[in-house]
């Protein structure tokens, strides 16, 4: 509720990051996804903040809140609702700008262990350090396949077009029924 010059907090989300992807507060390494996707979830729990802003009594405090995020924050995310805000229906908004994701039921769930799961997501978010993105970064020499050794590591290759990937899917599918 307090007014935060933005370098500190461009500085507290850095720190935020550099924690979720390395569990330090300092900088070591390239974050596997966009920062605006990690933290969706974060922007429709603001949200709830922002309609009972809106909605409260027009005291000094809330007039100065309401000139606050004024800056385009509340207009271009949500319009407040009388009828309350939740942010389940504000997470479903914002998530309709995105991409619609039909593996999440899959991969966020109760029987997941929590490491498979992420991983999981990662894979899904096309976050994984492969060869063809630590190449392109400069950290590899060779872009070429770990496993097969013929063609450009990339996502699809690693794990759908890869001989040895198609065989350990089958394995797998085979082993599960």
């Amino acid at each position: 509720m307090f007014l935060i010059p933005k370098c500190v907090i461009k500085r507290i989300e850095a720190i935020c990051r550099n924690y979720l992807w390395d569990g330090s507060s300092e900088y070591h390494r390239v974050p596997l996804v966009a920062w605006d996707k990690v933290t969706l979830r974060n922007v429709a729990v603001v949200g709830k903040l922002v309609n009972w802003v809106y909605w409260k009594a027009d005291r000094l405090f809330i007039r100065w809140v309401k000139d606050k995020l004024k800056d385009g924050f509340a207009e271009n995310c949500w319009t407040p609702n009388a009828k309350g805000y939740t942010v389940r229906n504000g997470y479903v908004r914002l998530s309709s700008q995105q991409p619609k994701m039909d593996w999440c039921p899959l991969v966020w769930n109760n029987w997941n262990i929590p490491k498979h799961s992420i991983i999981t997501w990662l894979i899904m978010q096309e976050g994984l350090n492969i060869k063809t993105r630590l190449f392109q970064l400069g950290y590899r020499e060779d872009n070429l396949c770990l496993l097969c050794g013929e063609l450009p590591e990339t996502f699809d290759h690693h794990f759908h077009e890869c001989i040895y990937s198609c065989k350990i899917k089958e394995a797998t599918a085979s082993w599960l029924g």
